[in-house]
């Protein structure tokens, strides 16, 4: 019958985020943010994250697997993919300059404050303007 057909689905990767149908760190990333019971947009996140980009030594992704908990397990106060990325970002950049950096006992109250900090120093602008070098010799200054 009709069910069989969406078990069939469910099967073939449904609820999955597309890219990790085709790119095998995505469909790791999903699988561990589903194994601590991430939300679709945790697991659209997570992908979106540096983690979701490359796979770190063995403490890095032991680290990795403490921050995508955390990140799951304060999915509700966090509400937006955009701040799960940026969360899942800032900790791990932290735990990169300061191994014994740790998400026990941090709130998303807290982490969200440094997070602002953060994201102040990291936010790159793809759109810039380029301007090109004075052709005519024009003054800038009103006379």
């Amino acid at each position: 019958g009709e069910k069989g057909k969406d078990k069939k689905k469910e099967e073939e990767g449904g609820g999955l985020v597309p890219s990790a149908r085709i790119n095998p760190l995505h469909a790791l990333r999903v699988a561990q943010a589903k194994a601590f019971n991430g939300e679709p947009f945790v697991l659209e996140a997570v992908c979106n994250a540096k983690m979701g980009q490359r796979i770190g030594s063995e403490a890095e992704e032991a680290f990795n697997t403490m921050a995508l908990q955390w990140a799951c397990t304060h999915q509700e106060a966090l509400e937006e993919p955009s701040t799960v990325t940026i969360a899942l970002n800032y900790l791990c950049e932290m735990h990169q300059i300061d191994s014994e950096y740790s998400t026990n006992g941090r709130t998303p109250k807290s982490v969200q404050e440094a997070m602002e900090a953060y994201e102040l120093t990291t936010t790159v602008f793809s759109d810039d303007e380029l301007f090109q070098p004075n052709p005519v010799g024009i003054s800038g200054f009103f006379q």
